[in-house]
């Protein structure tokens, strides 16, 4: 049963982040663009924002799922050891590191920030965040009671 829970967990967090970074970056995206004098329909908007989804879904969700998965085992032996407010942000602080290494890593690997969103520092402490909210549920959902 704990094993279902934590995959369910994982999972969860793993969708969570990486529909709320694909969002972040649709959005910064289409900011720069407004800004540059682009009209942009509302309904454009949402409907970029569904592509922007499917087609980073994959290969970010991948990324994601690879960085929890070494983040929060790391929280949970971290948590143990650490005092009881410090344990109870012990997910989300990891869910926004693995976020930031892994915006940080691709950007040492190609030279560039392949997701356009990242490129500002709002965008990135946009992403970062959503890190941290992937981490947020991953505890809600497997804390024990």
């Amino acid at each position: 049963m704990k094993r279902i829970t934590l995959l369910i967990g994982w999972v969860a967090a793993v969708l969570l982040s990486t529909m709320l970074i694909s969002f972040v970056h649709s959005a910064m995206v289409q900011q720069e663009l407004l800004m540059l004098g682009v009209q942009i329909s509302p309904m454009l908007r949402l409907e970029t924002a569904m592509r922007d989804l499917a087609g980073l879904l994959p290969a970010l969700g991948a990324v994601v799922a690879t960085g929890f998965l070494i983040a929060f085992p790391a929280a949970a032996l971290a948590s143990r050891r650490a005092p009881g407010w410090l344990a109870a942000i012990g997910y989300p602080i990891a869910g926004a590191i693995a976020v930031g290494a892994m915006l940080a890593l691709m950007q040492a690997w190609f030279n560039t920030t392949p997701i356009a969103g990242a490129r500002t520092l709002p965008g990135m402490l946009l992403m970062i965040a959503s890190g941290a909210l992937g981490g947020t549920l991953f505890k809600g959902l497997v804390a024990r009671r």
